[in-house]
């Protein structure tokens, strides 16, 4: 019985079904049962949330079930060939591109808040800490039918509004924009021992990016994005529990 790299049953296509990604025009061949479920569920929030996977051009560039091994090994299964993985937007993401070539900065937020809610159940190539592989979705190794069926459960509930939920995400380059001179202020009022002489100038540059990292260095935001670039969800929160409302 051979596996694909996370340990599900491949090469079996009694095991995959062809369905519809719920609120598109688009079919995946996934795993029949909560694995494939999930999947689609994920593809469906990304396409309502993140980016339209709906091509109208009639080529196709959402894929899933393939046997094959991972792209650059011969012996090892890609978990495309267990039903366990897809591509969503495939062709605008050359392999090993990042997820910068094709979403901004508040998108990128948007598609690990979806896969924050599976619980670690789904992995997005987006955040390998090697060849980055952003189109790419699938069930992580040791993953089990009740813990995607558990997973499915949480992602279609509605998520529990958040500290912060109501304030905008900015991101490095915004110029001349009221919000990021609200939060400007609200960082020199607040952090005056690193903030002091920020200028509430709209303008999220250098400094800005400067003081934002500084924040969530001291409040403990970690993650490829807090490096200053990006005021999105979890920075939020952190300030909203100084007081920072929108």
């Amino acid at each position: 019985m051979v596996k694909s790299q996370n340990g599900w049953t491949a090469n079996d296509r009694s095991l995959v079904s062809s369905r519809v990604v719920p609120g598109t025009e688009v079919r995946l061949t996934v795993r029949t049962g909560p694995a494939g479920d999930l999947l689609l569920a994920v593809a469906a929030a990304f396409d309502a949330r993140v980016q339209d996977i709906d091509t109208g051009c009639g080529v196709p560039d959402d894929w899933a079930y393939a046997e094959r091994p991972i792209r650059g090994t011969t012996d090892v299964l890609s978990n495309h060939a267990s039903g366990t993985a897809i591509d969503l937007n495939a062709t605008r993401w050359p392999l090993g591109s990042a997820p910068s070539v094709n979403l901004t900065p508040a998108q990128i937020a948007e598609v690990r808040a979806i896969v924050a809610a599976t619980g670690g159940v789904v992995r997005w190539g987006g955040d390998y800490t090697g060849r980055k592989d952003p189109m790419h979705f699938e069930i992580a190794y040791g993953a089990t039918e009740a813990e995607c069926a558990r997973a499915l459960a949480a992602l279609s509930s509605p998520p529990p509004v958040a500290a912060g939920a109501e304030l905008p995400t900015l991101s490095y380059g915004m110029r001349d924009d009221a919000r990021v001179a609200h939060l400007q202020r609200f960082l020199v009022d607040t952090f005056p021992a690193y903030a002091d002489g920020l200028p509430a100038t709209g303008n999220y540059l250098d400094q800005t990016k400067a003081v934002v990292a500084e924040f969530q260095r001291r409040a403990g935001v970690t993650g490829p994005d807090a490096d200053g670039s990006v005021v999105g969800p979890r920075t939020n929160a952190a300030l909203a529990g100084f007081g920072y409302r929108a």
